[in-house]
Parts: C-alpha cells; sequence; structure tokens
C-alpha cells in the first residue's frame, strides 16, 4: 500500500532542498499514513479508514506536544476520560502542525488512576476538525519560525468517538506496540532527511 519508508524518506529529502518548511509540514501528515500503512501491509486492518481517508484527501496533523511532557506519546498531560461511545479529552496541544489545513488531529491523553504511571493508560485518538469543545490558539510568529503555521489546541472536553480511537495503550514505554513504533520510525527516519537536506543546501 502506496510508498516505503526508504521512497519517502527520499521524495522528502529532495522537496526539502528546495522547500524545508513545506517538507517539514507535511512530514507530520505523511508520519500518520505511513504508521497505518505499515500496520496494514502487516495485517492490521484497523486504521485502514485513515488510508481510505488520506486517498480521499483528509489531512492528518500532529498534536502530541504538551507543556510539561517530555516522551511524547508515552506519556500526556492532557486528561482522557472513557465517555459512553468513545472518550473526551481535556488539555492543551503546542505546535499543532498543518493548522490550518488539517481534516483530524491526531492527539493522545492519559486515563489515570492517580498512581502516576502505574496502572494509567494512553489513549490515541485522531479528533475531527468538525468536532465541540476546541479552540485553535494562534501563537505562531511565522516571521520567527517559518510560514506553515503549527497554532496551540486548547482542548475542553472535547469528545472523540471510538471509530476515530486508534490505540488504547499502557503508559509508558512498555505500551508501544506495532502501530507506535512505526510512528517513531517514519517521523524520525522523515525528519532526519528533512534537515539533512537544509544542511547540504547551506554546503552549497
Amino acid at each position: 500500500m502506496g510508498m516505503t519508508l526508504a521512497q519517502v524518506c527520499r521524495e522528502q529529502r529532495r522537496l526539502a532542498y528546495y522547500a524545508p518548511a513545506t517538507a517539514v509540514a507535511v512530514n507530520m501528515h505523511l508520519y500518520w499514513v505511513g504508521a497505518a500503512a505499515e500496520v496494514w501491509r502487516g495485517g492490521d486492518k484497523s486504521v485502514e479508514w485513515m488510508l481510505r481517508g488520506a486517498v480521499k484527501g483528509d489531512v492528518y496533523a500532529a498534536g502530541h506536544a504538551e507543556g510539561g511532557n517530555d516522551i511524547g506519546v508515552m506519556y500526556s498531560t492532557t486528561k482522557a476520560e472513557r465517555a459512553p461511545g468513545g472518550y473526551v479529552f481535556t488539555g492543551r496541544k503546542s505546535f499543532g502542525s498543518l493548522t490550518p489545513v488539517w481534516t483530524y488531529l491526531g492527539l493522545h491523553g492519559m486515563v489515570s488512576n492517580g498512581n502516576g504511571l502505574e496502572g494509567a493508560q494512553i489513549v490515541h485518538a485522531f479528533m475531527p476538525r468538525s468536532a465541540k469543545g476546541y479552540t485553535i490558539k494562534e501563537t505562531w510568529d511565522t516571521l520567527g519560525m517559518r510560514a506553515t503555521r503549527s497554532d496551540d489546541t486548547l482542548l475542553e472536553s472535547v469528545y472523540v468517538p471510538d471509530e476515530n480511537i486508534v490505540r488504547v495503550l499502557p503508559a509508558g514505554f512498555g505500551g508501544a506496540d506495532p502501530f507506535i513504533f512505526s510512528v517513531f520510525a517514519w517521523f524520525l527516519c522523515n525528519i532526519g532527511n528533512i534537515y539533512y537536506a537544509i544542511a547540504r543546501r547551506a554546503l552549497t
């Protein structure tokens, strides 16, 4: 299904040489679709809806960054609570890549029992743009940063239905599954190639 990670890295490297900001923004969509494609090729069809959505033009964005959280998708300062037919999320996401254009914001929150990471669960979800209860805070300085905006997103009891919940896993690195590992692989390999291309351009 689609291009391999190596092929996408090559194309991202080529794009980044001429348009690095565009390559960075596009990567925030590609690593979601790439992770979905990896598990699909492995026989897991649970996120096939994402691939079908991408073919139709859906844009998936990254909503991972949070104040006070240094271990990405393995922990969260965003609160997730079980609700009938889905989950409710409350928190603040920073650097929400592709803010002006995303169709779904990939985000995560933690269900806690009050004992820290012990027994906690991380809920990985894709919030549709039509959801209620979120506010986009225009915090991005395009002059000081880059033209592809990555504003903050404030979540105030945002409901996401089960159909858009892709994983509920134990908190911490022990809770990673093939989908989460694929997210890391696609993000890190592509972002590495993007910055390699920027360095090459600086030297030529």
